[in-house]
């Protein structure tokens, strides 16, 4: 069974707090690093596309009916 092309995985280099870092690798080991910065940022997409649709909503929504007073 292959994998879908958006599921495959690309390497990233990236710059982050060292304090961050070795509080990431003490709750999920080193080889979890990875896993734990894949799910934050699916996090953080997701939270940005809902603020987005939310926005877009209310622009679309302006002045009419009680849910948008």
């Amino acid at each position: 069974m292959s994998v879908p092309e958006s599921d495959t995985t690309a390497r990233k280099s990236v710059t982050l707090r060292r304090r961050l870092i070795a509080e990431v690798e003490q709750l999920s080991g080193p080889r979890g690093f990875s896993a734990a910065t894949d799910e934050a940022l699916s996090f953080w997409v997701a939270r940005k596309r809902l603020r987005r649709a939310i926005d877009r909503h209310g622009e679309d929504t302006s002045g009419r009916g009680p849910c948008c007073q």
